[in-house]
């Protein structure tokens, strides 16, 4: 493979005899089907002319890469041979944190080594190595060439495929993440069958919940997927469904967080139908939608003018066209932050500059006068839900006084 780490070489071989200025590198891998299927990371074989493959009990045969997903890190390659014995792909829904597992994989070029740790978190979104993150942190040790290898719970079943690490000098520091079983299945079942992976798309802006909003719509658990707008002529909108609405599980499976059903949307086929059960004015809804194909997002951006709503701590302008054009904001309703007041109560809920106001408690808010009647007939003891747009996108906020 070209453009990989020296230390990853023996996996893949190629470490002697190779042409000058052929780079090589080694990673590990997980065999999946008896067809020789073989599961691995997107950086570990994505750049590859060659791929050479040594399996557990020393036969060495060479590889094809299916197809690879730099988006998820996911890639497939397949070998051709006799009596293999694929590892079981469990459900990576049902690990609990504080769950033994052992990575097992090769690094610094010692082949098979199996590290013991647990499950310490799930749904780590925020790691910033792919596009789609919904990671298992675990600390089982994982080093350079542990790339591509499983993680392996107490049953033997593959939960996770090993795929970075937190650390400041290349080298193990106790956190390693892994992409989630269920994931990769998803995104290797394209992989197999096309080559590559067409996104679905439900067509709505999702948020996580916080304890508070939670609490105001009278949602136990901040788990879920928070509605924060639906697009029009979009998938959930031909469905039916609504902002505000909270999305508890998707096919039966429960849905922790956004970057979840994100992640789960993006890696089903165009066309394919789900069924969403969804948490609305305090009944459970089963809505089934019909995804189409993701295509590539757009944005807006920032500006200033002045109206105050002084005691709620900011200054606010109607959206004209033509202030409209200059903020480069596609709506045509809603009032524009266009300044926030030193401990104001609306800083402390993150609202800035630049944000668009739509809708205050269910009610479209399309000059200053409407937001300050709005607010004045609220009971911000209770809270009082914001839908905002900032950068094209929406959010709902909440935002208590006074307890």
């Amino acid at each position: 493979p070209r453009g990989l780490p020296p230390e990853l070489a023996p996996f893949f071989g190629g470490g002697e005899g190779s042409a000058p200025y052929e780079q090589v590198g080694t990673g590990s891998g997980v065999l999946v089907s008896a067809e020789g299927h073989i599961l691995t990371n997107n950086h570990v074989v994505g750049d590859a002319t060659e791929v050479q493959v040594r399996l557990f009990d020393g036969r060495q045969m060479e590889a094809k890469v299916v197809g690879s997903d730099p988006k998820t890190d996911v890639a497939v390659i397949k070998v051709e041979g006799q009596n293999l014995q694929p590892a079981r792909l469990g459900d990576s829904d049902v690990t609990a944190v504080g769950e033994w597992v052992l990575a097992i994989g090769s690094p610094f070029r010692l082949n098979h080594t199996v590290t013991a740790g647990i499950v310490s978190a799930k749904g780590r979104g925020d790691v910033n190595v792919t596009d789609y993150e919904d990671f298992i942190q675990t600390d089982a040790a994982i080093n350079p060439g542990n790339s591509g290898g499983p993680l392996v719970n107490m049953r033997g079943e593959v939960i996770a495929i090993n795929t970075a690490i937190k650390t400041e000098t290349g080298n193990y520091a106790g956190i390693g993440f892994a992409i989630p079983s269920n994931l990769a299945r998803m995104v290797m079942a394209q992989l197999v069958a096309n080559g590559e992976v067409r996104r679905g798309r439900l067509g709505a802006h999702i948020q996580d919940l916080t304890p508070e909003l939670a609490d105001s719509y009278r949602y136990g658990s901040t788990e879920g997927a928070l509605i924060s707008d639906v697009i029009d002529g979009g998938p959930a909108a031909k469905a039916q469904m609504k902002p505000e609405d909270i999305v508890v599980k998707l096919n039966g499976r429960p849905i922790r967080s956004a970057s979840q059903l994100r992640n789960t949307i993006a890696a089903t086929p165009p066309s394919t139908r789900v069924v969403l059960e969804v948490h609305r004015d305090g009944r459970l809804l089963s809505i089934p939608v019909v995804l189409d194909e993701l295509s590539e997002s757009d944005a807006g951006q920032l500006g200033l003018e002045e109206v105050p709503v002084e005691a709620l701590g900011l200054r606010v302008t109607r959206l004209t066209p033509d202030l409209a054009r200059r903020l480069e904001i596609r709506d045509r309703v809603g009032v524009v932050v266009t300044s926030l007041i030193t401990d104001g109560a609306v800083r402390s809920i993150g609202l800035r500059p630049g944000d668009l106001i739509v809708n205050v408690d269910g009610k479209d808010i399309q000059t200053p006068k409407d937001l300050m009647v709005a607010m004045n007939n609220a009971n911000l003891e209770r809270g009082v839900r914001l839908q905002i747009k900032r950068d094209g996108v929406p959010q709902i906020l909440l935002l208590r006084i006074g307890r």
